[in-house]
């Protein structure tokens, strides 16, 4: 286990919660749910890919996820 110093040196370069590096969740909040951003490892890549998106793609990316939303 990398000390803690070391561990936000990495939580910050990979752009997660030091919290989800160490204990492979998000912390939680006084009502139980997460604070974070993304608590799994496919939402924190998500995530990551979103951040790279210009904001037109964005836009094209949300209006997706409504139109399939719909159908749920």
């Amino acid at each position: 286990m990398p000390t803690e110093d070391k561990l936000e040196v990495l939580a910050h370069w990979l752009k997660v919660p030091s919290h989800w590096l160490r204990y492979g969740e998000a912390p939680k909040s006084k009502k139980g749910e997460s604070q974070g951003e993304a608590s799994t490892a496919e939402e924190i890549m998500l995530l990551q890919r979103w951040r790279m998106l210009p904001v037109s793609r964005r836009k094209i990316v949300l209006t997706l996820l409504a139109d399939l939303s719909k159908d749920s």
